[in-house]
Parts: structure tokens; C-alpha cells; sequence
């Protein structure tokens, strides 16, 4: 098993040794969950693009509306908050909604100034509508934790979830899907609460292109 692991691990190591494009190293959001059912969301992306060339910036795309069971359509408004590196410097971005699809995409970078390796970006963001109400026992958070809009692959993902006051381990029940948009697989991803109203999903392994997590939880 030990000379396994360092197989494998010697072939992650060299997979991103020589990096030709973008792909995200570290991911890290803290969601807050708010009273009026809206969503507080703060990204620290880390993403490398070696030495690639002609490299500006990544995308970032939201949705913007959902369909929920029995074709029922929410509306979750996005409204961007900043976009800026680690230290706090704004950077450069452009917006864009797509009204076929109701996404938002923010790309970020300078389009006259390419960049090269190692790049931090932290995108703070706000979501209106999210927590689900139909059912008359519960209600639910619903949320796919990093987005299955990546073409990137990401090495390591974590997310933190804060439920206000009232919505803690005692009273939630947790369920998550990990994978392609649609499916059902746990493989990807485990949780654990780290406090009585905190939340946290970590990956497991590689994240693949337009893998996601997402979390349901469910509350009186």
C-alpha cells in the first residue's frame, strides 16, 4: 500500500510539474446563510497556468435560475460584490449575462496584459432566493458548492457553510452529490460539522472538468 501511494502520489507531483494551462490548485468558499434566504459568498481561488502564453485571467459563471422538481422555476439574483487578489488589490474584470442559459460570467483579468503562473483571486459575491420553502415539513439549502461550469480541473476544494442562530447538527440532515451535473455519486467529497451551526465539504482527490459538489440540508 505504501509503494502505491507513492506511485500515485509521484504521478500527481509530476502531472503538474509542467503545466500547459490553467487549472485550479486550491479552492476555498465560505457561504453565509442568511435569515432572508439569500447567500453571503466569499471565493479564494488559487489557479497556475505554468508557462503557458497568451494567458489573461479564468471565468467564473453562476446560474442565475434553477428548476426545481415539478418544472418549477426559482430565480437566485447574482449581484457581485469584488473581485480582488489575496492582498485586497482590485482586478480587472468584465461581466457578462447570458439570458438563454440565465448565467452570469465574470472574467476576470487584464485582456492587455498576459500573466503566467501561480494567481490568486477572491470574489465575493451575493445570492437572493436560495433557500428552498415548498415542502410544508422542512426547508432546504440547496447549493452546488463550487460550480459545474469549471473547464479546469481543481487539486484540493473546501467549503465552509455558516447557518445563522436556530439551524445547527441537532436539528440538519446532510446530503450531497459529487461528479457531472445530474449525478448521484458521494465519491468526490465528505463533510463534517466543525461546530454546532458550521458546516464543512472537503474534495476528495482530483476534481475532474465540470465536476461539482453540492449540499442539501435540510431544517425545520
Amino acid at each position: 500500500l505504501i509503494i502505491i501511494g507513492v506511485f500515485w502520489g509521484g504521478q500527481n507531483i509530476l502531472a503538474r510539474e509542467y503545466v500547459t494551462d490553467w487549472y485550479i490548485k486550491d479552492f476555498q468558499t465560505e457561504i453565509v446563510v442568511n435569515k432572508d434566504s439569500s447567500l453571503l459568498i466569499t471565493e479564494k481561488i488559487t489557479a497556475d497556468c505554468g508557462n503557458a502564453s497568451g494567458k489573461h485571467g479564468i471565468f467564473r459563471i453562476l446560474p442565475e435560475k434553477v428548476k426545481i422538481t415539478g418544472g418549477k422555476e426559482i430565480k437566485m439574483p447574482v449581484k457581485l460584490i469584488s473581485i480582488t487578489d489575496f492582498s485586497g488589490t482590485p482586478l480587472k474584470y468584465d461581466q457578462k449575462r447570458n439570458y438563454s442559459d440565465d448565467t452570469v460570467t465574470w472574467k476576470i483579468g487584464d485582456p492587455n496584459k498576459a500573466i503566467q503562473g501561480v494567481n490568486e483571486y477572491e470574489i465575493k459575491y451575493h445570492v437572493a432566493n436560495t433557500i428552498r420553502s415548498g415542502n410544508e415539513d422542512f426547508d432546504e439549502f440547496y447549493w452546488n458548492l463550487n460550480g459545474n461550469f469549471w473547464d479546469l480541473e481543481t487539486d484540493n476544494f473546501q467549503a465552509r457553510i455558516i447557518f445563522p442562530e436556530g439551524i445547527t447538527k441537532n436539528n440538519a440532515q446532510v446530503e450531497y452529490y459529487t461528479g457531472p451535473l445530474g449525478s448521484r455519486y458521494k465519491n468526490q467529497a465528505d463533510f463534517h460539522w466543525i461546530s454546532d451551526n458550521v458546516l464543512e465539504f472537503s474534495s476528495i482527490g482530483i476534481l475532474r472538468e465540470r465536476d461539482g459538489i453540492t449540499a442539501s440540508v435540510i431544517f425545520p
